[in-house]
C-alpha cells in the first residue's frame, strides 16, 4: 500500500491504479485462506502466544484490505 500511496503522491494514477490491481489480486488468490486458519488458531491453541500473533495477523490483513478499498 505504500507504493500505491507514493505513485499518488507523485501524481502517477495509472500506476498506482496498476498496483492496486495487482496487490488486490495478490490477496485475492495467495492470503484467502489465511482468515479461515487464523480462526482456527485462535480456537485451538494452548497458548497466548498463538492465539495472540493469530489475532495480530488478522488485524493486520483488515487492516489493509480496509486501507486498499479506501485508495480504490
Amino acid at each position: 500500500a505504500e507504493r500505491i500511496i507514493e505513485a499518488l503522491e507523485n501524481g502517477n494514477v495509472e500506476a498506482a491504479d496498476e498496483l492496486l490491481a495487482t496487490t488486490k489480486d495478490f490477496e485475492s488468490r495467495h492470503l484467502a485462506w489465511v482468515n479461515e486458519f487464523c480462526d482456527n488458531v485462535i480456537k485451538q491453541a494452548t497458548t497466548s502466544f498463538y492465539s495472540g500473533l493469530a489475532e495480530m495477523t488478522t488485524e493486520t490483513i483488515e487492516a489493509d484490505k480496509e486501507l486498499l478499498a479506501e485508495l480504490s
